[in-house]
């Protein structure tokens, strides 16, 4: 089926045109691919490269039936004449993502190729098959196919199936019995088989391969425990790495590019200038693709750490809680997109936990209307809603309460309750139907700056609570209410303010946290309410640091991690650094780990002390 490149470009191109404008002109373009079709041969090898390049689209269903009817489609997908290995596979996709049936065609093929006599071509042709089976989804032709595949002389085609069988069929004791292959390739394959593979034999199996005396075996071993984050991998890629065997030194190479993990980066600079020859261009390589990564992730935008606390527990564990902010969601990150330091030493035995992030997020703000534009809080508080904003996931609601700066907070019980907080400009019948609760960045934007009408200002700081409690249990999702407490009023020290306060926490499940500038007044009831819950905070900030802290505190309710690890007995607390790579961004952070707090003593009385208790209990009592 080969064709002069000039012909065959054209039609592609041609096909290509009328794929992309089928749905526009339809029976127009139906004619002109038909006609295409007369010379089957250019037609074959064109309409497979544009197949190949996808997506799925009504035009490309059209070409596939073409294709199909014609009976050239899988003829050519197995010609290496007309397309190469890499393009049938892609087409072989699109095709059967179109509905065409491939799987009963291609083991009609792989029949007769295993029943031909053996040679370098038909052996190229059975691998080509395999791809083919294994891009349509094949599932029942591995079972079918197992002993005659795996008895064949070539061992390419036993690594090809090994591989092939054991990821599809995922029989574990059949690729244990591969392990055992008298050749390498074929235990090579049957290893590569298990990665992702989680079970606790599946790990029993890898970490029995790393021991290996074959490199290949052992390298594809030691990448598999570390693509389900066995802390065994990293070190035992290191000790490979420096392997008096060259062969087993380039395997462990080839796997940490694989790993694109900074961690290796400083054991890898440390061997570059110790290395020359093929050594020395591995080392190159797998620095290239990590930091190719590291580059990469920095261009999804930068990752910021929020509320990082880091402790050195008694027994020497040390445990890192922090929330991280960037553009997206963050709640997903792996173990692997992950690297720490401490000192100069890499920790390579850690673990990660993503601590309380919720679907959804119900975030209330009841915060003050000032008449005056001279008022320093103003412009702080409108910029720190704005950050808060940008950190917002898009699934997540909010709801932005006000109250008269200047007003008293022991407003009457119940007033204001339901009226919406919003000038009429933005309620909509959706803002309605969600009781003022809204997702739509855009709209919140626009509304941040807007003064409140006065109608429909909430009388004080406790029926804004009351308004905005109301309103968040009507939505399911984790709730979060932000009060800014502004100039301290008298009246809400009072007992039954903060008994009404309790009351509305208690029954609406909601998480309190408060932000105050007047550090100076006695809030200690209400810092006790807002404390009272586990969850709950309590900030005071200064105008100028009031933006930062109304940030920080929103960043801390979602995409929040727990990292633990513990170093060897005689290790000396040392800075902690962490890395964050991932198609979300990269960030990093520095810090110093926190003793914990010594334990009370208290001395034991002496004697003089026990024989005067003896003595004069009662007088002493007293």
């Amino acid at each position: 089926m080969g064709t002069e490149p000039s012909k065959l470009e054209a039609c592609a191109q041609e096909i290509s045109r009328l794929v992309e404008t089928f749905s526009g002109q339809e029976q127009a373009n139906k004619q002109s691919l038909q006609q295409l079709a007369g010379n089957s041969g250019i037609f074959c090898a064109a309409g497979i490269r544009v197949l190949a390049a996808g997506p799925v689209s009504s035009g490309l269903r059209y070409l596939v039936q073409l294709l199909t009817k014609n009976r050239v489609l899988t003829v050519g997908l197995l010609d290496p004449k007309t397309c190469t290995t890499t393009e049938a596979v892609a087409a072989c996709r699109v095709a059967v993502e179109s509905g065409t049936q491939l799987i009963s065609a291609l083991e009609i093929a792989l029949t007769q190729a295993l029943q031909a006599s053996s040679s370098s071509q038909n052996s190229a042709r059975i691998l080509r098959i395999l791809d083919l089976l294994a891009a349509s989804g094949a599932q029942s032709s591995w079972n079918s196919f197992q002993l005659e595949l795996m008895a064949y002389p070539d061992k390419m085609v036993r690594s090809k199936a090994a591989l092939l069988i054991g990821r599809n069929v995922r029989n574990l004791a059949w690729i244990g019995r591969r392990l055992v292959d008298r050749d390498p390739r074929v235990q090579a394959s049957a290893v590569e088989a298990l990665w992702g593979n989680r079970d606790p034999e599946a790990q029993a199996l890898l970490a029995a391969a790393m021991k290996s005396k074959n490199n290949r075996v052992a390298a594809n071993a030691a990448l598999g425990l570390y693509r389900i984050s066995d802390s065994r991998a990293v070190p035992a890629l290191l000790e490979m790495m420096c392997h008096p065997d060259p062969v087993f030194r380039l395997s462990a190479l080839w796997a940490i590019g694989q790993t694109e993990d900074s961690r290796f980066l400083p054991a890898l600079q440390s061997q570059f200038q110790a290395s020359e020859g093929k050594t020395r261009l591995a080392i190159a390589g797998a620095m290239s693709r990590i930091r190719r990564r590291e580059r990469h992730a920095a261009t999804r935008g930068p990752l910021q750490f929020h509320g990082l606390r880091a402790v050195l527990e008694p027994e020497g564990r040390r445990r890192l809680t922090f929330a991280l902010s960037g553009d997206g969601d963050l709640g997903g990150l792996t173990r692997a997109e992950f690297a720490l330091w401490e000192g100069q030493q890499i920790v390579d035995n850690y673990e990660v936990q993503s601590v309380s992030n919720p679907a959804v997020i119900i975030a209330g703000f009841v915060t003050p209307q000032f008449s005056s534009d001279g008022e320093p809080c103003a412009p702080a508080l409108l910029n720190g809603l704005n950050r808060c904003l940008a950190l917002k996931r898009p699934g997540d609601l909010w709801r932005i309460d006000r109250y008269p700066a200047e007003s008293s907070a022991a407003e009457p019980e119940g007033s204001g309750m339901s009226v919406l907080p919003y000038d009429d400009a933005v309620v909509t019948a959706e803002v309605k139907m969600r009781h003022g609760c809204l997702a739509d960045p855009g709209l919140i934007a626009k509304l941040i700056p807007i003064a409140t009408p006065a109608d429909r200002l909430a009388p004080g700081l406790v029926a804004a609570v009351e308004r905005q409690c109301q309103a968040l249990t009507k939505h399911s999702g984790k709730r979060h209410l932000f009060v800014f407490l502004h100039d301290m009023d008298h009246e809400l020290t009072r007992e039954p303010v903060i008994a009404r306060l309790k009351s509305l926490a208690r029954d609406s499940s909601i998480v309190f946290h408060a932000i105050c500038h007047d550090a100076a007044a006695p809030w200690g009831a209400f810092q006790e309410f807002f404390l009272s819950n586990p969850e709950g905070s309590f900030e005071e900030a200064a105008p100028s640091a009031l933006e930062e802290k109304l940030a920080e505190s929103y960043a801390q309710l979602l995409n929040r991690y727990e990292v633990s690890y513990s170093l060897p007995p005689a290790a000396e607390p040392g800075s902690v650094l962490i890395k964050v790579s991932s198609q979300q961004g990269a960030g990093q952070a520095e810090f110093a780990l926190a003793a914990p707090a010594p334990p009370i003593v208290i001395p034991a009385p002496s004697p003089a002390i026990e024989e005067a208790l003896e003595a004069e209990p009662a007088a002493i009592s007293s």
